[in-house]
C-alpha cells in the first residue's frame, strides 16, 4: 500500500471510531476520484447528475461504514457501481420492456459495466426499430417503452384521433406491440 492509501485507511478506521472531522476528511479525499469513476462510466450524463449519484455514493457509505470488514476503498467503489448500475437500468428501463423475457432481470447489483451497456445496446436497437413504423404506432410504441401509462397514451392517442374508441385503440396498440416483436425477430434471424 501507499502511504496516500495507508493514510485513507487511518481516517476510515478514525471515522468508524465516531470522529467525525475524520470522516468528513475521507469523504473530501475520496470524492474525486468517485467523480472521475463516474464521469467515465456515464460520459454522457450531466455533472448535476454525477455529483448526485457520487453524493448519494457517498451518503450510503457513511450509513453502512460500521460494517465494513475489508478495505473502505473497494468497499466505496462497490456501492458507486451499484448506483451506477441502478441509474443506467432506471434510464433504460422502459427502453427494454418490449425486449426477451428476463433482459433486465439479469442486469442486477452484482453485474459488470458490461451487462449494463449490453442492456443499454439493446434498448437503443429496439428504439431504432420502432423508429421504423409509422404514426400513430410509433409514438404510442414510444411512450409505452419510457413507461408511460396507458390511460396516458390513450389521452394522446384521442388528440390525434378524436372519433377511435377506447377497445380500438387498445387493439392498435397490442398490434404497434406485435410489429414490433415481428421487427426484433427478423433483426435477429
Amino acid at each position: 500500500m501507499s502511504a496516500h492509501s495507508d493514510h485513507i485507511e487511518s481516517l476510515f478506521e478514525q471515522a468508524r471510531t465516531g470522529d467525525e472531522l475524520a470522516l468528513e476528511q475521507y469523504c473530501a479525499m475520496v470524492r474525486r476520484g468517485l467523480l472521475l469513476i463516474a464521469q467515465r462510466e456515464l460520459p454522457r450524463y450531466p455533472q448535476s447528475a454525477i455529483e448526485d449519484i457520487v453524493h448519494d455514493t457517498l451518503e450510503a457509505f457513511i450509513q453502512r461504514r460500521h460494517q465494513i470488514t475489508g478495505s473502505s476503498a473497494a468497499y466505496l467503489r462497490g456501492i458507486l457501481y451499484n448506483k451506477i448500475h441502478f441509474e443506467v437500468r432506471q434510464k433504460y428501463n422502459g427502453s427494454t420492456r418490449f425486449l426477451a423475457e428476463g433482459t433486465a432481470d439479469h442486469v442486477d447489483s452484482s453485474s459488470g459495466v458490461e451487462d449494463v451497456v449490453e442492456l443499454k445496446d439493446r434498448a437503443e436497437h429496439c428504439v431504432r426499430l420502432v423508429s421504423r413504423l409509422g404514426e400513430p404506432d410509433r409514438t404510442m410504441l414510444i411512450e409505452s417503452l419510457k413507461g408511460t401509462s396507458i390511460d396516458g397514451i390513450w389521452e394522446w392517442y384521442r388528440a390525434f384521433n378524436p372519433t377511435s374508441k377506447f377497445e380500438a385503440f387498445k387493439r392498435r396498440l397490442y398490434r404497434a406491440r406485435q410489429r414490433l416483436w415481428s421487427l426484433l425477430e427478423e433483426d435477429t434471424k
